[in-house]
């Protein structure tokens, strides 16, 4: 039995892959199961692992679990640190289990990511179904689109819109698409449009577009682009009703402020500025600039700050929105730099593979708006697509239609 699990390494490495992923929307425990499994069955069907073939990165990785730890030394709140630290154990037991896992094909790697897309897009198909029989009782339009719409399941319509936005881009490099694959990226498309989530929108679009320009145009290329821009006019009223109010946003009076009561007309755009606002103070009042206040330790701070700004009470339980701006005030300086150090060394790992850099500079960007890895969505997420890239094949010549 188990000569037969190694032979099928690069099979399990792919399923339980593909589990973790399909868990990802789910319900928490969901996500403890299927990233168990995942790490039990690459450790268990590994074969005798060479140290002097270990991928540094995912050793870089797991530091970065221990940089955690360690600031439970100087955490303003050790309690809420340590509980911190069992939430992020991915970080630690998915690069061991990585460290372990095989690599696999370039076919391996898509065909995963082609089954995850047509995953979410069930999951699309669900939602509205969920969402049409509420319209029925509210008459709300709201109802099909951003948080509410993916409301059933307790979702945040941006961490979503990551995963559609990722299996679209991958999907749409894959070189071997019928009309099928064509049907379920339009479907991917038209998720994302009702989801609302500007960022992520705008640079998926950007990103669709340098891979289409990237590749050899034909008339299903073209007819789809054409399909795409025809179905999204349907679908895209909402986004641009998002971008209007944050244009209507008082952003000067966010920095300035002293008291906003419970009422106060805030735009996604100045709770961002405002979180902001609240880092430097809680940075400047602890005097942690260097080492942070400990990782998962800015809760307490936040709620106490905005307490004082007399903010609508919501808010008291929010992260930073930030990622850059979470790391700096739970991990310092050092924890910025060290967080910035990950995404270099994957930049200059796949500097030859346009796909991966797509990929990377997406994460990076996503990290302006949303404490994206701060999530143990967002973190094993992030995992799962770091595992994928570094575990593929990429070395063979890719065909002129791969990017």
């Amino acid at each position: 039995m188990l000569a037969k699990l190694l032979n099928r390494r690069e099979d399990i490495f792919a399923f339980t892959t593909l589990l973790v992923l399909c868990s990802i929307p789910l319900n928490f425990g969901y996500i403890t199961i299927s990233t168990v499994l995942f790490v039990a069955l690459n450790v268990l069907t590994a074969k005798r692992v060479n140290f002097k073939n270990i991928n540094k990165f995912y050793l870089y990785l797991i530091s970065f679990y221990f940089l955690f730890v360690l600031s439970v030394l100087w955490s303003s709140f050790p309690q809420d640190s340590m509980g911190t630290l069992v939430k992020k154990i991915s970080l630690l037991i998915i690069p061991i289990a990585l460290i372990a896992a095989p690599q696999i094909s370039v076919d391996k790697f898509y065909q995963i990511w082609k089954y995850f897309a047509r995953y979410l897009c069930l999951l699309f198909f669900i939602f509205l179904i969920l969402a049409f029989n509420r319209w029925q009782l509210t008459v709300n339009s709201e109802e099909f689109v951003y948080h509410t719409l993916v409301s059933p399941l307790e979702l945040n319509a941006i961490y979503v819109s990551y995963l559609v936005s990722i299996s679209l881009i991958i999907n749409l490099n894959r070189t071997q698409k019928g009309y099928f694959d064509y049907i379920i990226l339009f479907i991917l498309f038209i998720f994302l449009i009702m989801l609302s989530s500007k960022l992520v929108t705008i640079t998926t679009i950007l990103a669709v577009a340098y891979i289409f320009f990237n590749k050899r145009v034909n008339f299903i290329k073209i007819s789809l682009i054409a399909l795409v821009i025809a179905g999204s006019l349907i679908f895209v009223s909402p986004l641009i009703d998002r971008f209007e109010t944050e244009i209507n946003a008082n952003y000067s009076e966010v920095l300035t402020r002293e008291e906003f009561g419970p009422v106060y007309d805030w735009k996604g755009g100045a709770i961002r500025l405002l979180m902001m606002r609240v880092a430097t103070e809680i940075l400047d009042d602890e005097d942690k600039w260097v080492l942070g206040t400990g990782v998962g330790a800015s809760q307490p701070l936040i709620e106490q700050n905005l307490k004082t700004k007399n903010t609508y009470y919501d808010f008291w339980t929010y992260n930073f929105h930030n990622q850059y701006v979470q790391i700096l005030v739970e991990l310092g300086i050092v924890g910025l730099i060290f967080y910035g150090i990950i995404f270099i060394w994957m930049l200059y790992d796949f500097r030859n593979i346009k796909l991966a850099l797509i990929i990377i500079i997406l994460m990076l960007l996503w990290g302006i708006t949303e404490s994206f890895i701060w999530r143990q969505r967002g973190l094993v997420y992030f995992l799962m697509i770091v595992g994928s890239l570094y575990q593929t094949k990429f070395g063979y010549k890719l065909s002129k239609n791969e990017i």
